[in-house]
């Protein structure tokens, strides 16, 4: 797992698959929770057929400890939502 540092910009992917393999969502939005609890407005992920990508940029990553990203993932059978979580470190400069 990569360190991340206070300011860095932080890369997310995933893939979106079932029983039947890839799945493309319509549309994705992401949402960041800081340590502090505070999240981020609704933006745009990046969607490359079934692979969603995001990078948290250095702007949202000024705050040490733990993050959580939920990416809102729209399917043709609803809504899901995908979590993933990542730590920051006090920049050591």
């Amino acid at each position: 797992m990569s360190k991340y540092y206070t300011g860095d910009t932080v890369p997310l992917g995933f893939t979106i698959t079932d029983d039947l393999g890839g799945v493309e969502p319509s549309d994705v939005k992401v949402v960041i929770l800081n340590p502090l609890h505070e999240s981020t407005n609704p933006v745009d992920a990046t969607i490359d057929v079934n692979e969603v990508s995001y990078f948290v940029p250095g702007t949202v990553t000024i705050l040490s400890g733990l993050y959580s990203a939920f990416f809102i993932c729209t399917l043709t059978y609803g809504e899901r939502t995908h979590r993933i979580d990542f730590r920051i470190e006090d920049n050591p400069s």
